[in-house]
């Protein structure tokens, strides 16, 4: 899936629709100075996180170990009380380059949440 897509499988029928653009936001000039896209990227996606957090007792999280799922994890972090659950997960292909199991381990390890691990094989399809 590319950014902004949506994926819709309903009653047998797919349809894939894009939510919104990239390219569009990017050419927007809505902010005048850098730091306040910063930090109105900031408090949405704090508050998109503990919206979710509020609604699911139990949340899973792909932590690829990259920077988007990494900063989903410490917002998560940072929101999550003693009734709540986070566990994230990792699919993983040892054979590449793009192996970022130590990366998504440490972020783990610093949220203190466990993380499951599991390889991706070449036959992996969400679409079933």
């Amino acid at each position: 899936m590319l950014a902004g897509e949506c994926a819709e499988h309903v009653l047998g029928t797919r349809r894939r629709s894009f939510c919104w653009s990239p390219l569009k936001i990017a050419g927007n000039d809505i902010f005048k100075k850098d730091n306040e896209a910063v930090e109105a990227l900031r408090a949405a996606t704090r508050t998109a996180t503990e919206t979710w957090m509020r609604c699911f007792k139990s949340i899973y999280l792909a932590l690829s170990g990259g920077l988007d799922s990494s900063i989903l994890l410490g917002c998560l972090r940072r929101v999550r009380d003693s009734s709540s659950t986070v566990t994230c997960f990792n699919f993983y292909r040892p054979s590449t380059n793009n192996d970022e199991r130590h990366f998504a381990r440490l972020a783990a390890a610093r949220a203190d949440v466990p993380l499951l691990e599991a390889e991706m094989s070449a036959h992996f399809n969400l679409e079933g």
